[in-house]
């Protein structure tokens, strides 16, 4: 057996067995019975061994009969423990799965899933307990398996069930709803291999797919006569709303159902007694059992089919549409266009949820896109009744508060504003499907047929009564008024006593939440209106774009996002809603990106686009983080003011210690040429001055030393641990450092959910923070900061009357206030390897010269004493003495020959020998030797070539900043289209600024990327999916395949793929060239079948002519000559 077939969800030995009441046999009676099952042909006893010999075949069948009943006892014995330990909300969480099943595993429920399938005439209970029973551990499964693909008894045998069961016609409905609820379980997330499962079964020969489809369908009927009904007993309450309690079998009996078929519904056998005749209990019962009046379970059936085709499976998709193997096909796809056709009339607070389900099972059936099913869907009716709910108000059943009714009423009408704005996403969202990368007119032209341009601005901009008053009021006429567009909303009913004002309460946090939702909805209301004017041809919708037609359009183009993708080749345009994080990106990140980002090619560019990805985006987070605590929010928003402040002060404090700080005489500041210069100090009056803006200057040093950890600081050491195992460290020493274990150098460790266990600590601190620690030292800039701090701590506790020139160092400030002085620096830094070693090599060179002298010319390095004149030193010198060492001799080379450029002036002169005999006589030749290599190789070639290298490296980044500047001005970032050729098409040569704004705006491709990152997964249109196939993946628990949360967002993780995949950009295409070439050519095609048109016409009728002429002729050869007056 493999892993997955012996999985053990719990211990079961260290669990005692659950206490239920129930006399359970021993687990090993379950194993043989399950031994005898799997291997008819050698049944085992009781105690395990084989029986031998042979028996009578009625025997064998007798036994036979009598063990597959012991099973199937035994194993329902199981399932009501089961059921009876865990609670009907529990049975899809994990909170009691330490305990719950501790007796099942693998093989076991796989025996139990052939005993339902081998015996689906059982009883209701039965069946619909070991359903549950199922569903919960196919629960347990996903969160606990260590392998992707699912065990065969969940991939192949629940499918195998849910099919059969479903289409077998004598199904209750509470089996039916268990069975939905199971497939659902088991299709979690659009599992793949058991979507491919479902489509296996049902195209298998002989399947019931046509009985399969055909019941689902009748409960789809059956759910739009409930809908009806639903609304229909709102109204009776309403008309019934003085009394105190309602006779249910004159309400019920008018709606067409009893009080006995409202206890059936859901889960029966909890219900309550059917004895009691209010409608209080009635309604209540219903719906804590899971659902409303009805027993449609409509809403789980297209839940179901939604995840059947999750992920965009497109054969799934045709197949729901079209099942070609059956006799009769039957399409899912035009049934629930349909049902949501059929309900929209009769919307109500009961009804709002299933068809907002519906209607998400329409977007998942044409997205990607599947053209057959966008047409089919787009020659429906469903386009108008989109319209109907778009056109919905939603405040108005706040007031329907009945007088008696029951909780859940109440809460689901108090609710019906939220549920007819998340009804209207859904809405939109099917439109933008049906939209979705069309190629071909019919499909917009059929929908702007339907669809009512006026009515969606006007929805649009009543929706800022909600979430925008102030411009609301501004902008809307006086005499506007809320437009009430049934009876059921107008209808008003008063509230009881307990429930006064209660409708009119809201905490902060649900009117925040309902602000968000209702500009959400005005976000998709926009996304669809500039979606259809992009396929109007009239261009009326683009004329209307206007503040003055759309009050809140500045606020919404610059919230929706719109880029151009490249899908196989083809481009299409994606609109998405920009998520909030986006506005804290800085302008520092940004600038930063453009010059720092690789432009040898497009290619290469783009790659450093999209590895920068995560670094910006972590730094947006963080910089959200800052805004929602009060304080760092106002060092946030302080911080230019703050970093402008202490510069300022830096120059002032200088300025005075220019101006004020000299030696002290004799008591006065006034010192003669020969006093000695000993004791200086602030002049009186201006130290308290220079200490008051010392220790401001010291407030502002140890804030920003403290804000620069915060705001950069930790983002920083964050990103370097999320890529210490991508990019671990080269220096042997420092990966030594920083090593981390294999857990915690993961990414995705702080996302995990913290396990129990030591963590090695030191002096109090974990692993990861020491190595946190010691990355964020080795950041030059922060140790800048830190120079800085400790100076001004020096100048202020410093106790020295030169304390505060410690504060000299703070204009270094100056780099960071300028940009060109910032080139300058990088000039010496950019190249600072070849500085280092050029530099090293000059001084190798002087001391090879301070040996030298040292040798030959030892007592030449001295220097006469200055001459004093007026008791003044004139061309003092500090090199007055003996070179009686190296060292000595060294410096004097280093001092004299670098600073004059010529070490013979440190030399005394030599007088002319060579016309004598003295042994020293060609001593000056040596001089003049050892002087002039000095003046060649060190002054001359190493010192001009380290001026050369500085002067060459500012000249490069000058060069580099220019063309830089050429590129951002004068090329696309992301197709690398020049800007000549988008300015042709511009009216006023604004083609190019109008394309990188609107089209192919760098910085909304980055906000793509975030809005995949924060949006669900089983959300994303087939546009979407197709972008996060290729940049990125959701990321996984390291034990099981379930997927992390984000601990920052709380949605999916997301990361970014190992290999960068760069496809779907448009590279070197953009889809306004597409359409002005495509237009051209159409023009010249246009001119060219005109041209072929009169020539084909000048042609006839020479033709003609030529045809007159040749009649003529011949008529005249053939006439007599005599007749024309000829003899």
């Amino acid at each position: 057996p493999t892993a997955s077939a012996n999985m053990q969800f719990e211990d079961a030995d260290e669990e005692e067995p659950p206490q239920t009441g129930v006399q359970m046999r021993p687990a090993s009676f379950i194993d043989a019975e399950m031994q005898k099952y799997a291997h008819p042909q050698a049944p085992i006893n009781q105690n395990g061994s084989a029986t031998r010999g042979q028996e009578e075949e009625e025997e064998e069948d007798d036994d036979m009969d009598e063990r597959e009943e012991k099973i199937r006892k035994e194993f329902l014995l199981m399932c009501h423990a089961f059921i009876n330990q865990t609670t009907a909300q529990d049975m899809t969480s994990s909170v009691n799965r330490n305990k719950s099943v501790g007796v099942f595993n693998a093989d076991k429920a796989k025996f139990l899933v052939d005993l339902l399938t081998t015996h689906p005439h059982e009883c209701e209970k039965d069946l619909f307990i070991g359903c549950r029973v199922l569903r919960h551990i196919a629960s347990l499964w996903r969160g606990s398996a260590t392998e992707l693909r699912p065990p065969s008894w969940l991939l192949d045998g629940v499918p195998r069930l849910v099919v059969q069961l479903i289409s077998n016609r004598n199904t209750v409905d509470n089996v039916v709803m268990a069975c939905l609820e199971l497939g659902i379980e088991v299709l979690h997330g659009g599992n793949q291999d058991v979507q491919q499962s479902f489509l296996a079964i049902l195209t298998a020969p002989g399947a019931p797919t046509t009985d399969f489809f055909q019941l689902l369908q009748l409960r789809m009927k059956k759910a739009e006569k409930e809908a009806l009904s639903e609304k229909n007993l709102l109204i009776e309450l309403a008309r019934n709303r003085n009394t105190e309690v309602y006779d249910c079998d004159d309400i019920a009996s008018q709606e067409g159902f009893s009080a006995e078929d409202a206890v059936k519904t859901g889960n029966a056998h909890l219900s309550g007694t059917v004895g009691d005749k209010s409608l209080h209990t009635l309604l209540s019962n219903s719906m804590n059992q899971r659902g409303t009046l009805m027993n449609s379970h409509a809403e789980l059936v297209f839940r179901f089919l939604h995840l059947l085709c999750e992920g965009h499976n497109l054969k799934l998709q045709n197949f729901l549409r079209h099942q070609p193997q059956s006799t009769r096909s039957i399409d899912m796809v035009s049934a629930t266009a349909a049902f949501v056709i059929e309900v929209t009339p009769c919307i109500s607070p009961l009804s709002a949820h299933t068809l907002g389900t519906a209607l998400m099972a329409l977007a998942e059936f044409v997205q990607s896109p599947c053209r057959p099913n966008q047409r089919v869907l787009v020659d429906t009716s469903l386009c108008s009744c989109c319209n109907t709910i778009l056109n919905l108000a939603q405040e108005i059943h706040a007031s329907l508060h009945p007088k008696h009714a029951p909780e859940f009423l109440i809460n689901l009408i108090e609710s019906y504003g939220k549920n007819i704005n998340r009804l209207k996403a859904a809405a939109i969202n099917v439109l933008l499907s049906l939209l979705e990368c069309v190629d071909d007119p019919y499909i917009p032209e059929r929908m702007l047929e339907t669809l009512e341009p006026v009515r969606l601005r006007d929805n649009m901009n009543k929706l800022l009564q909600i979430y925008d008053p102030e411009l609301f009021a501004k902008c809307a006429p006086e005499t506007e008024q809320p437009n009430v567009f049934d009876q059921m909303q107008r209808t008003s009913l008063p509230v009881s006593g307990s429930r006064a004002g209660r409708t009119n309460e809201k905490s902060e946090h649900e009117e925040a939440q309902e602000r968000d939702e209702a500009q959400e909805v005005a976000e998709y209301y926009y996304i669809t209106y500039i979606t259809l004017a992009a396929f109007d041809t009239s261009g009326s919708l683009k004329a209307h774009c206007t503040e003055q037609h759309i009050w809140d359009y500045k606020n919404l183009r610059e919230k929706v996002g719109v880029i151009e993708i490249s899908r196989n080749g083809v481009l299409e345009k994606a609109y998405f809603v920009i998520p909030p994080v986006c506005q804290y990106l800085t302008p520092q990140s940004k600038h930063q990106l453009l010059i720092s980002v690789n432009r040898a090619n497009l290619q290469t560019q783009l790659t450093g686009f999209a590895e920068s990805l995560d670094t910006l985006y972590e730094e947006m987070k963080h910089q959200q983080k800052l805004t929602e605590h009060v304080v760092l929010n106002f060092f946030r928003m302080t911080l230019e003011w703050r970093e402008k402040v202490f510069f300022y002060n830096a120059i002032l404090i200088n300025f005075l210690i220019l101006m004020f700080y000299s030696y002290e005489c004799n008591g006065t500041f006034v010192c003669g040429d020969n006093e000695d210069l000993v004791k200086y100090r602030l002049k009186p009056g201006w130290k308290e001055l220079v200490r008051v803006l010392a220790a401001i200057q010291c407030l502002f040093a140890i804030t920003r030393q403290w804000w620069y950890v915060v705001e950069r600081g930790i983002p920083m050491v964050n990103q370097r641990v999320q890529e210490h195992s991508k990019r671990p460290p080269s220096g042997k020493l420092f990966a030594w450092l920083v090593r981390l274990p294999q857990h915690q150098a993961d990414p995705t460790h702080k996302h995990l959910e913290k396990e129990g266990g030591t963590r090695m600590q030191r002096f109090g601190l974990s692993r990861l923070t020491w190595v946190k620690i010691i990355y964020m030292l080795n950041d030059l800039h922060f140790w800048g900061i830190t120079v800085m701090t400790v100076v001004n701590l020096l100048a202020m506790f410093v106790d020295s009357e030169g304390s505060n020139l410690f504060l000299l160092v703070h204009l270094l400030e100056i780099f960071n206030h300028s940009r060109v002085l910032q080139n300058v620096m990088r000039s010496i830094t950019y190249r600072g390897n070849t500085l280092l070693q050029t530099a090293g090599l000059a001084l190798v060179m002087i001391y090879f010269f301070g040996v030298v002298g040292f040798i030959l010319f030892p007592e030449l390095f001295q220097f006469a004493e200055a001459d004093i004149v007026g008791g003044r030193k004139l061309e003092p010198n500090n090199n007055g003495a003996r070179c009686t060492s190296i060292w000595k001799c060294t410096l004097v080379v280093l001092d004299m020959g670098i600073r004059k450029e010529d070490l013979g002036e440190a030399m005394d002169d030599i007088p002319w020998k060579v016309d004598t005999s003295d042994a020293d006589q060609y001593r000056i030749f040596y001089r003049m030797l050892y002087t002039l290599l000095f003046f060649i190789i060190v002054s001359t070639i190493l010192m001009n070539i380290i001026f050369g290298v500085i002067i060459d490296t500012f000249a490069e980044l000058r060069a580099k900043k220019d063309e830089i500047d050429r590129d951002i001005s004068g090329k696309c970032f992301i197709c690398g289209i020049e800007r000549f050729e988008f300015d042709q098409l511009g009216e006023s040569g604004s083609g190019f600024e109008d394309h990188i704004k609107n089209d192919h705006n760098m910085w909304k491709y980055l906000f793509f990327q975030v809005y995949l990152r924060e949006q669900d997964y089983d959300n994303f249109s087939g546009g979407e999916s197709y972008v996060f196939s290729k940049t990125l993946q959701l990321v996984r628990h390291p034990q099981t395949h379930e997927t992390i949360k984000d601990v920052d967002t709380g949605k999916e993780l997301k990361a970014a793929k190992p290999q960068v995949d760069l496809s779907w950009l448009p590279q070197r295409a953009a889809m306004v060239l597409k359409n002005q070439r495509s237009s051209n050519d159409e023009q010249l095609n246009q001119q060219l079948r005109d041209l072929e048109s009169s020539s084909t016409r000048l042609t006839a009728r020479l033709h003609s002519q030529l045809d007159k002429l040749l009649a003529v002729a011949t008529s005249s050869t053939n006439t007599p000559m005599h007749e024309h007056g000829l003899e």
